[in-house]
């Protein structure tokens, strides 16, 4: 067996499997972009239930991904509104608030 098609065949797996680092910055910057913008929007009431009404009720497709923590805070302020979510009960305070902006998704 060839020692050249060998190397040549990691060198070409390393390729596909590792991504560059200007590759990694930019998705990076993408996902602490859509952070930023789902931070502007959410960031009240009145747009909560804006969004949990567009996006839950009526089933409209975002054009943005909706990273979790945010569907998740849109989810429960939707289910509080409709009485879905049961009375009394708290969720658990979101463990990446304030404080870990390094975490982005």
């Amino acid at each position: 067996m060839s020692k050249d098609g060998e190397q040549a065949w990691h060198l070409r797996r390393q390729q596909w499997t590792q991504a560059s680092d200007e590759t990694l910055e930019t998705k990076k910057q993408k996902a602490q972009e859509l952070n930023d913008w789902y931070n502007d929007h959410l960031s009240t009431e009145k747009r909560l239930e804006m969004f949990h009404k567009t996006f839950v009720v009526k089933r409209v497709q975002t054009n943005k991904p909706v990273p979790l923590r945010f569907a998740v805070k849109m989810l429960i302020h939707g289910w509080k509104e409709d009485g879905t979510w049961p009375k009394g009960m708290e969720a658990p305070p979101a463990s990446d608030e304030e404080g870990e902006k390094d975490k982005l998704l």
